[in-house]
């Protein structure tokens, strides 16, 4: 029995010795806790070895000798774990420092504690055995051994607590375990000793025990590490892509997991597949290649996915000599996938960016038109003897127009749209007129909410000044207009005033503000953002998109200004645009400026010309009238023409100094009609006469394009009055041109006199014809129930010949002449106030220009019906007002031949087949205004009994006999 312990004790000693051989052989040595670990290999093989000769002996002092080289390797181990624990753990440096720093304690300790007066030895059953002399060195000893114990154990729970990785907190588990044995085997050699009880060599033994776990922990840890002899390992199980590997022989040898998993085939078959069996190649031999390695495109026979295959060659050694191929597997199918729905994105967005193209061309005929109208009226009425506080009001409709007009012409420039970018359009400007119009617009905002409104500008500012005017009254218009809204009470100010110049340049600063809510200062770099509203709480019911700042800050950006902007959060904000302008005219603004600036005279003179014959050729009426009333108050003799070659026949009989051409006609376009009329012998020498275009079309671009066609000058529609004198100043010679005063003058030309609409009258009309909106339809044709009666008596006239002609194009499928027809009617319907059947005719030219022609065939009947049944009701208008007989109306009924009853009764099939019985009614109505051949017209009236009683089955019959 006195040899058993001793036998085992010494056994860990060999095994402590394999172990520090183990780690020394290992060659890692140059890793801390490799390092650590040996020492502490070492430290436990001189415990063990002493204590093995301790209970081995029968002489006391013999003994003695021994527990000395023992307690040296128990120090030793104690210190040595301390650091290797700490450096597992990654513990902080100030736990380090103090547990490490302690341990250093048992160095002085250790020559005290092995003095022999300390110990006494006595034989006992397991061999030597000692007892503690009572004594403070061995109290202290105890102490330092149950506190490395406890800092030991302490650092443990820390690092199980808070370490991040499951790798430390399992190892911090198996560690605390060891721990836990060490310290009850602490009591049995080294608590019992000191209460005078015999040792038994319980840490001995635990000691080894912690060795071993320890070289198990130092194991995984090195196994952790990459190097040359495990990166095989990691590569095999950390790649998420699968991996084969082929011999020089292009056998398969090995394949990860998930190329297992990817080609579905069972790890333990026998078989190993050829390349060939597991992918679809274009060539024979993907091996044969000869750099150290290429990417082949094949698709996986499993799966039938789409791949690229890396093919990397192995070498070996200084010969080069080529070994096998590694083989890594990248699936494409989702970059696929993925690329092909980019591509159908793209062909999408594509198509939509040509319909919007469509779109906003024509959008830009159909705002501007309503727009010509309310400047051009608005224009006539201000030569008008009118009341001051009417002109006053028409004045501000005039001028706010005008600013819509300027935002349209950004809205609908595709350019800018498709670039993101603005196109600056620079000229010559009146800075004071820049400043009117700011007050014109601003004024009576801040006046209806209660605002006092402040104006102020140095007078020493620059007369005449170059930039993009527009813009910057936008941007200042965009930035008052804000003021007014976020502003309840208090006041507004406006100030312009000068930073520097030269002789050629100024720099301007001009400044909004406020008294109004304010912005916070979180708020403020979000407040040129896109759709940004700030403070919605605050500002809740205030109406705006959040455009108009992050619209203003690209304009000043790309006039190389800034906005600047401060703020106190409810009490007011003050926002700051400087730019740079050119310098003009260097007069100062204090000085009158009026006499020759032509952007006021609508204000402060009227322009007269005598002797001047001028063309317009229009094919939309309200434009005719507008442009020939505008044009009669300058004093010019006007002619108008609806088409090209009615102007071509002008032409021939007059000569005339202007001629203004409509850009989108029937028949003959302006480009057309221009080209004509300049082969006429009296229009071959242009110097003695202009060729303008009219336009609604608002793209980017479209005056150099009509200017390089042949135009000599370009005028937009609505037409600006600025730009129209601009035009007559240019072209007209000047001793033709006369300039009178308007205030006090008695000069009446222009007075147009308006009959008064009655509410009966009204009333009457909107029963009679309930697809039009009346007031807008007679503010459109002039103001006066009799010009809206002679429009509606032009319609009527021509309706029929444009519907067969429509429809003529239609069944030929001329669709290009189609376009133009519907443009046509477009306008027709849209000027007598048929909204519906407006919005019908620019749907069906919209979708014939984007080349869906389909949906023209499907919307043209219910267009013919709904335009059939406006003609019949303007009948019946007309002849209320005594402006058609009822005979005139039964001898003109346009004839229609066979060819074109078949598709109305096909049409009147179609709809039983789908149950509109109502639109058959219909049908059956509409063709009431047209004179049938005999045989039809039984057949329809036999149609309109039968559909009386809803005979359905029996109209079929009569259909499938005709038809």
């Amino acid at each position: 029995m006195n040899l058993i312990i001793p036998e085992i004790i010494f056994a860990f000693f060999v095994l402590a010795l394999y172990f520090a051989y183990s780690t020394f052989h290992h060659k890692d040595l140059k890793f801390s806790e490799n390092r650590l670990f040996f020492v502490l290999c070492i430290s436990s093989a001189i415990w063990s070895f002493g204590f093995f000769g301790v209970f081995i002996q029968t002489i006391p002092d013999n003994a003695y000798i021994w527990r000395g080289i023992g307690m040296a390797g128990t120090f030793a181990y104690l210190i040595s774990a301390q650091f290797l624990v700490c450096h597992l753990f990654k513990v902080s440096k100030k736990i380090r420092y103090f547990c490490e720093g302690f341990s250093f304690l048992g160095i002085p300790l250790y020559f005290f504690v092995i003095q022999k007066e300390q110990t006494t030895y006595k034989p006992s059953a397991i061999g030597m055995t000692y007892s503690f002399n009572p004594g403070i060195w061995n109290t202290l000893y105890t102490a330092y051994s149950v506190i490395i114990a406890i800092n030991l154990f302490w650092v443990v729970i820390y690092s199980i607590c808070h370490a991040k990785s499951q790798r430390i907190k399992d190892l911090g588990k198996k560690v605390l375990g060891t721990e836990i044995v060490i310290m009850f085997g602490m009591v049995l050699d080294t608590i019992f000793p000191l209460i005078g009880l015999a040792a038994i060599p319980g840490s001995t033994i635990s000691q080894f025990l912690g060795l071993c776990v320890m070289y198990k922990t130092i194991t995984f840890v090195r196994r952790a590490k990459i190097n040359i002899e495990n990166m095989s390992e990691f590569i095999y199980y950390s790649l998420k892509v699968p991996v084969l590997v082929y011999d020089a022989n292009q056998n398969l040898k090995l394949m990860n997991d998930v190329a297992f998993d990817f080609f579905n085939i069972d790890k333990n078959e026998q078989t190993k597949p050829n390349i060939d069996d597991l992918f679809v190649l274009k060539s024979s031999n993907v091996f044969d290649f000869a750099e150290s390695s290429h990417d082949v495109d094949a698709i996986c026979i499993s799966n039938n996915l789409y791949c690229t295959l890396s093919i990397n060659r192995i070498f070996y050694d200084k010969y080069d000599d080529s070994i096998g191929y590694i083989i890594i597997v990248t699936d494409l199918s989702e970059k696929m996938r993925a690329m092909k729905e980019l591509e159908q994105a793209m062909k999408e967005a594509e198509y939509a960016n040509k319909a919007k193209s469509t779109f906003l061309a024509n959008m830009s005929h159909e705002i501007r038109t309503p727009l010509n109208a309310i400047t051009g009226f608005s224009e006539l009425i201000l030569r008008m003897d009118i009341d001051e506080q009417v002109r006053r009001h028409v004045e501000d409709i005039k001028w706010s127009s005008h600013n819509l007009l300027a935002i349209i012409n950004d809205i609908l420039d595709i350019s800018k749209i498709e670039s993101g970018k603005i196109e600056l359009v620079l000229g010559d400007y009146y800075a004071a007129n820049l400043f009117n119009d700011l007050k014109v617009i601003i004024a009576p905002q801040a006046e209806k909410k209660g605002l006092t409104f402040n104006f102020e500008f140095d007078d020493e500012i620059p007369k005449v000044l170059n930039g993009d005017k527009t813009r910057i009254r936008g941007v200042l218009i965009n930035i008052l207009n804000n003021a007014v809204k976020y502003t309840h009470k208090g006041s507004i100010t406006f100030s312009a005033r000068i930073i520097s110049r030269t002789d050629t340049k100024i720099k301007l600063s001009y400044e909004v503000t406020d008294t109004g809510s304010g912005i916070k200062k979180e708020n403020l770099d979000k407040l040129f953002e896109s759709f940004e509203r700030i403070d919605k709480r605050v500002n809740y019911g205030i109406e705006g998109s959040g455009l108009g700042l992050s619209i203003a800050n690209g304009y000043i950006s790309l006039m190389g200004g800034e906005i600047k902007v401060d703020s106190t959060y409810k009490k007011g904000s003050t926002f700051t645009v400087i730019i740079e302008q050119d310098i003009v005219d260097a007069t100062p603004i204090k000085h009158d400026y009026f006499a020759n600036n032509p952007d006021t005279s609508y204000d402060l003179y009227q322009m007269y010309i005598k002797d001047t014959k001028v063309l317009v050729v229009d094919d939309n009426i309200i434009n005719l009238r507008v442009a020939d009333g505008i044009l009669s108050s300058y004093g010019l003799n006007v002619d108008t023409a609806t088409c090209g070659s009615e102007a071509i026949n002008l032409c021939k009989k007059n000569t005339y100094s202007i001629l203004f051409l409509d850009q989108m006609m029937p028949e003959m376009d302006g480009i057309e009609t221009m080209t004509e009329i300049r082969k006429l012998d009296n229009y071959k020498d242009n110097s003695t006469y202009k060729i303008v275009v009219l336009t609604a079309d608002a793209i980017k671009g479209a005056r150099d394009n009509l200017i390089k066609s042949g135009f000599d000058e370009y005028l937009g529609k609505p037409i600006n009055i600025k730009q129209l004198e601009r035009v007559l100043i240019n072209y007209i010679p000047e001793e033709k041109i006369t300039y009178v005063d308007k205030v006090g003058s008695n000069n009446n030309q222009g007075k147009t006199k308006h009959d008064s609409i009655t509410k009966n009258e009204l009333n009457t009309l909107k029963d009679m014809l309930p697809q039009l909106s009346i007031e807008e339809a007679i503010n459109r044709c002039g103001g006066t129930v009799a010009d809206f009666l002679k429009i509606l008596q032009v319609t009527h006239s021509f309706g029929m010949k444009q519907i067969s002609e429509l429809e003529e194009t239609w069944m030929k499928l001329d669709y290009q002449t189609y376009i133009i027809k519907i443009h046509s009617l477009k306008s027709t319907t849209k000027n007598i106030g048929a909204t519906s059947l407006a919005k019908l005719a620019a749907r069906q030219e919209e979708q014939g220009r984007s080349g869906n022609q389909q949906f023209i065939d499907d919307n043209f009947i219910k267009f013919k019906m709904e335009y059939l049944e406006l003609l019949e009701h303007i009948k019946k208008v007309l002849i209320h007002y005594d402006m058609l007989s009822e005979q005139k109306v039964k001898n003109t009924l346009p004839i229609i031949d066979e060819d074109q009853v078949i598709p109305v009764l096909k049409n009147i099939e179609r709809c039983i087949e789908d149950f509109e019985f109502a639109k058959v009614f219909d049908i059956l109505d509409q063709i009431k205004g047209y004179q049938l051949p005999d045989k039809y017209a039984s057949l329809l009236q036999q149609i309109e009994e039968l559909m009386q009683d809803l005979n359905v089955d029996e109209i079929k019959e009569l259909l499938e006999q005709i038809i």
